[in-house]
């Protein structure tokens, strides 16, 4: 192949997950998106970058964040939504000359964005989650929350204001499980490892299936 047809196949590659976002009705402005990236109809996203496997449902609006690696975010979700001035006579923009009431923007505290979402977080429905917010790796936001400040690696936030409900793990094995950075390694890599990153953190498969057939028994 010509160093032309090289370009060109290189070029369309990196339209390809473009296309597919534009296709779901996906507002997109200024992102860093690849193939593995899965998204829901109806998104706005503007100014961000997207790690391996990591994705969002449906009706979400996520502006100047980046996101690590196997991320997943559910439908409705929002992320660094600008803010108004309530301090003043008025909320409305009208009254401001372009771009001097949206204050946040001056920020971008995460190398450039105003939200940084960590690797294999879990963002649950109809979230929001503030400008100048930090969420962990490991981190589970519950559906609903409002979060307003940063949340630190492996704990379980719910609320609004959002608050720690709980830790995910002790933080022993929260230490362990960052000093193996699985979440960089490629999905191959993760499945040759999997037993043992279950085993760090006491997971059986069969365990957990029978708790949860449990559950769904009594709830019927």
């Amino acid at each position: 192949m010509s160093t032309y047809g090289v370009a060109r196949k290189i070029w369309q590659l990196a339209k390809k997950p473009m296309k597919k976002a534009k296709a779901l009705g996906i507002i997109i402005t200024n992102n860093k998106i690849a193939e593995s990236n899965n998204f829901g109809r109806g998104c706005h996203l503007r100014n961000t970058a997207w790690g391996k496997y990591s994705g969002c449902n449906h009706g979400c609006t996520i502006w100047d964040t980046s996101i690590g690696n196997y991320t997943n975010i559910a439908w409705n979700v929002s992320i660094g939504p600008r803010t108004h001035i309530y301090e003043n006579f008025t909320t409305h923009d009208e009254f401001y000359q372009p771009g001097e009431g949206d204050t946040d923007r001056g920020k971008m505290p995460f190398d450039g964005f105003i939200c940084r979402i960590g690797h294999d977080a879990w963002i649950g429905c109809n979230s929001v989650i503030l400008p100048g917010v930090s969420i962990g790796n490991g981190a589970v936001i519950s559906a609903g929350s409002v979060v307003t400040k940063s949340i630190p690696p492996y704990a379980i936030v719910g609320g609004v204001p959002a608050k720690i409900l709980k830790m995910r793990f002790s933080d022993e094995t929260i230490g362990r499980l960052e000093e193996t950075q699985w979440y960089m390694k490629s999905k191959g890599e993760i499945l040759l490892m999997k037993e043992t990153l279950e085993g760090l953190v006491g997971f059986n498969m069969k365990d957990y299936q029978e708790k949860y057939l449990r559950v769904r028994t009594m709830l019927t």
